[in-house]
């Protein structure tokens, strides 16, 4: 049976975003399924395609496109793409000029911003952050307390790069005074 896609939109409304901007025009999305979905605000797009989780944000001028999923708290926001079939989920946030698309998955707290893609079959999860200009794609696996600020990570699957920075930061040891 093929999948139906709803035509009709929800009421516009308020919504504060938590961004410093107040309450917004805003209104729920409508997931293809018929459920209702999280806040979008009216600045922002999301295609009728996509599915947004009732607790997800998109916001700011944010475009979530194609079967793009957020879900489980995730935000979206600033000038931010989200398109194919990637998935934001669990607390993650993508912000700035980021671009997220293909199979790519940002999970688990992440955040993706700056100017950073993330493509293909590439992840992102725990409280890793790839911001500046940094490129993820194919089937790198970037985790734990990694930062990348810039540079290409990438990998076919059997050559893959995995930066893994599963122990927190050592902090300084104390002085004595």
């Amino acid at each position: 049976m093929p999948m139906r896609i709803p035509t009709s939109k929800p009421p516009v409304s308020y919504y504060d975003f938590g961004d410093g901007n107040g309450r917004v025009r805003a209104r729920r999305h409508l997931n293809i399924d018929g459920s209702e979905g999280g806040w979008v605000a009216e600045t922002a797009s999301a295609s009728p395609t996509a599915y947004i989780a009732r607790n997800a944000l998109i916001y700011g001028r944010a475009r979530v496109a194609d079967h793009a999923k957020i879900k489980d708290f995730a935000r979206i926001c600033d000038d931010a793409e989200i398109i194919g079939e990637a998935i934001v989920s669990q607390n993650a946030f993508v912000g700035g000029y980021a671009f997220v698309a293909g199979n790519a998955m940002v999970s688990i707290n992440a955040t993706v911003y700056g100017q950073a893609r993330v493509l293909g079959n590439a992840t992102v999860v725990g409280t890793a952050r790839v911001g500046g200009t940094a490129l993820v794609y194919q089937w790198a696996y970037i985790a734990g307390y990694a930062h990348i600020a810039a540079g290409t990570f990438g990998g076919d699957g059997k050559n893959t790069t995995v930066i893994d920075g599963s122990r927190p930061p050592i902090d300084p040891p104390p002085t004595l005074d």
